[in-house]
């Protein structure tokens, strides 16, 4: 279940990274030092200030990366990202292996993220991406089972086949699942909704399928 969930909370700061909080990242951090500081001798009010913290830093990375893409964003569309985002299937091997060699869905999702915000690649192009990032992200939990006993193994297993299951359903499907959810996307949403919205519905819908047979 905590795995499960885990697919679901980890799209959450996709859908923080495409809302017009980006913008807010110096002072969230500002925010969270000062509350950290502030409370150094109040457990809570310090946890506070280090998610704050955290999530200032983590959004102001995202902001300095597209800035970064803008300015040399024609060169590396044409030279690194060009054949990748032409075939589907070798963006999501891509995903896949990105993600699993950084060990963070989070973090490969939002450098990916940054360069659509630049203009580099489209919201569309880049769905593949991430539903191959949720293959390459439980690299991670395997290599940790390898020293927990069956139990561990076979939780990080069912991690493994629950991402790999979905996302090559979903790969199979793909233009009828990108027009989906361009239905529910506004016109006039963030350049980056169109894929952030795909992945936390990709990975909520199928949360709650595959729970009856858990």
């Amino acid at each position: 279940l905590i795995f499960i969930g885990a697919n679901v909370g980890t799209t959450i700061l996709d859908q923080i990274i495409a809302s017009p909080f980006l913008s807010w990242a110096p002072y969230i951090l500002a925010v969270g030092v000062l509350i950290y500081f502030i409370g150094l001798r109040q457990p809570n009010l310090r946890l506070g200030g280090a998610v704050l913290l955290t999530i200032g830093l983590i959004l102001l990375g995202i902001h300095l990366m597209s800035s970064a893409f803008s300015v040399e964003g024609e060169l590396l569309s044409q030279r690194y990202l060009s054949q990748l985002v032409a075939n589907p299937w070798l963006m999501f091997g891509f995903g896949i292996g990105f993600t699993a060699l950084i060990h963070s869905s989070s973090a490969s999702t939002g450098i990916v993220l940054a360069a659509v915000l630049a203009g580099v690649v489209s919201s569309a192009e880049v769905i593949p991406f991430f539903l191959g990032a949720d293959i390459g992200t439980t690299i991670t939990e395997n290599l940790a089972s390898l020293v927990t006993k069956r139990p561990g193994k076979v939780v990080a297993r069912a991690s493994f086949l629950f991402s790999l299951i979905e996302s090559v359903i979903l790969m199979i499907f793909l233009s009828q699942f990108i027009y989906l959810i361009d239905l529910i996307t506004p016109d006039d949403a963030n350049p980056a909704r169109l894929a952030t919205n795909a992945h936390i519905i990709a990975n909520t819908v199928s949360a709650f399928m595959v729970l009856p047979f858990l």
